[in-house]
């Protein structure tokens, strides 16, 4: 299966949309949401956070300390979908 990373474009933006044949079927962005008063181990593990949006996935959000970290776990749980909807 193949992966196209695409750079989001818009005012006050960061991160990609993961696109599967021309359709966005996840995300990953810096993570805006962090605070200070978090602990300094949370915040380095989560930098950044990415999405998945596709049936029974929606919502569900992965963290990571760096872009290539966050990439790897969208696309496996991608990956982990299509191979599940081929076994039905």
């Amino acid at each position: 299966m193949k992966y196209t990373w695409k750079e989001k474009i818009g005012s006050y933006t960061s991160g990609k949309f993961l696109s599967v044949g021309g359709i966005r079927v996840g995300e990953y962005s810096y993570n805006g949401m962090l605070s200070k008063t978090d602990p300094e181990e949370y915040r380095r593990e989560h930098q950044y956070q990415g999405s998945v949006s596709l049936p029974g996935l929606t919502g569900s959000r992965v963290y990571g300390r760096n872009e290539e970290i966050v990439k790897y776990k969208v696309e496996s749980l991608v990956t982990a979908w299509f191979k599940r909807a081929e076994e039905e």
